[in-house]
């Protein structure tokens, strides 16, 4: 799930893999269909501004667009 401010999850033990995965990687790719996007968990794994490509099947609106650019987020 990703809400405007970071990535986030429900699986504790998931996002402590998640958090060591993005810490150490060179780029970070999200690969997130349509229905995660504005959601919120519990528990976030990373900033938007640690995401260098996100991969969706969304049409952004001018919100989500502006958000993304500010965090230097490219979009495929």
């Amino acid at each position: 799930m990703v809400n405007h401010q970071c990535a986030c999850a429900c699986d504790y033990h998931a996002i402590t893999n998640k958090e060591l995965i993005i810490n150490k990687a060179k780029q970070v790719i999200l690969a997130i269909d349509a229905s995660k996007f504005d959601a919120n968990s519990l528990i976030s794994f990373g900033h938007l501004s640690n995401i260098d490509y996100i991969v969706t099947n969304i049409e952004f609106d001018d919100e989500w667009k502006s958000i993304l650019e500010n965090h230097s987020v490219k979009v495929i």
